[in-house]
């Protein structure tokens, strides 16, 4: 409310029902285009998660495009029809904002990078690996163009997602 974001719940039956109208060509085209073409390699999910992945992405910029949202954040986001993966990395990739977990203050903070920066922000869970000194910053929703909406991609895997081994994400 102090930033004046307005939140606007969506139930999962409107999802599913989205994600159901969604053509299954438009969802092949546009997986092979976005995920399928560009990656460096696919190793675990099978193309038929890759392209019902790409049809939640399709149905949630739908939902989204109908509530005038410029952010999404689901506490839904490892369920069915699809994990969230995906759908929130290219939402960050066009410049709007997808975060999962339903994590509210990270939305709002992606949107303020977003607005003030013209650059994605992210969610990270933090592992640090003492015996190589680094620190790996892990989550499934992170943009491919860290420059903004017109930057490069940078190069990824498609996945599975890590903590259930299921759907779809990206390395």
């Amino acid at each position: 409310e102090a930033l004046g974001a307005q939140v606007v719940p969506i139930s999962q039956s409107r999802v599913a029902a989205a994600h159901e109208a969604v053509d299954l060509k438009a969802a092949e085209a546009e997986a092979q285009r976005y995920w399928i073409g560009p990656a460096q390699k696919i190793v675990e999910p099978s193309r038929a998660d890759i392209i019902n992945s790409a049809r939640l992405y399709l149905a949630i910029k739908n939902i989204m495009i109908q509530e005038r949202a410029q952010a999404i954040t689901s506490s839904h986001c490892m369920g069915k029809p699809a994990k969230g993966c995906l759908t929130f990395s290219k939402l960050n990739d066009i410049g709007l904002v997808g975060a999962c977990e339903g994590d509210i203050d990270s939305t709002l903070t992606m949107l303020i990078f977003a607005y003030a920066f013209g650059v994605p922000g992210f969610i990270t869970d933090p592992l640090f690996d003492a015996s190589k000194n680094a620190v790996i910053h892990a989550h499934c929703t992170c943009t491919t163009k860290l420059d903004g909406p017109h930057g490069p991609r940078a190069p990824f895997l498609i996945r599975t997602q890590c903590d259930s081994n299921q759907g779809v994400s990206l390395e």
